[in-house]
């Protein structure tokens, strides 16, 4: 878990015993690169919301020493590969600061047309991101506004722990339209 916290701030970071105890539940996927010397290098997490056939790329980390080695785009494009091979998910989602959508942006991801602010963990306030995916259907355009409702419900009152009264939450919903579209 040390690339875990060397990799995001304390406000993006989940707490360990949740990642640990949905990874055993089977509700997180964690796939980690191993280095010649047998070293763990990166990993990256998948959170399969099944009723909403799509798929959270939670979580991608490189070590600081092996950056820009190339581990990262592997990562994420073996997340991409098991994305396409699951016949039921339609959606792989993922959020994402302003450098991070270049990198995502480059390996096939679309930002959606939408304001989106992130919760952050253990404390309040929210932070400015993009939420981008790639879609199962290369003609989709958009995502329907109340799929995309329910998939944030469920990410900030699940994953976030967010009350579903809290603002955070609230605000976001109230922006969504009835079609999100996906940029190019």
């Amino acid at each position: 878990m040390e690339i875990y916290r060397d990799s995001f701030p304390d406000w993006e970071r989940e707490p360990e015993d949740a990642i640990t105890q949905r990874v055993q539940q089977g509700q997180y996927l964690l796939l980690a690169a191993i280095d010649i010397q047998a070293q763990v290098v990166g990993f990256y997490i998948l959170d399969s919301v099944a009723e909403f056939n799509c798929v959270m790329f939670t979580f991608l980390a490189v070590t600081k020493s092996e950056r820009g080695k190339g581990y990262g785009t592997l990562l994420c494009q073996d997340a991409i590969n098991r994305f396409k091979n699951e016949s039921e998910i339609e959606w792989l989602l993922i959020e994402a600061g302003e450098r991070q959508a270049a990198f995502y942006g480059n390996l096939g991801f679309k930002k959606l047309d939408l304001d989106y602010k992130v919760p952050k963990f253990g404390e309040a306030g929210s932070v400015m991101m993009h939420l981008m995916a790639i879609s199962a259907h290369k003609d989709i355009c958009g995502v329907q506004g109340n799929v995309l409702t329910q998939i944030i419900k469920r990410m900030f009152i699940k994953d976030y722990q967010l009350s579903e009264h809290d603002n955070r939450l609230n605000e976001q919903l109230a922006l969504i339209p009835e079609q999100v579209k996906l940029m190019d």
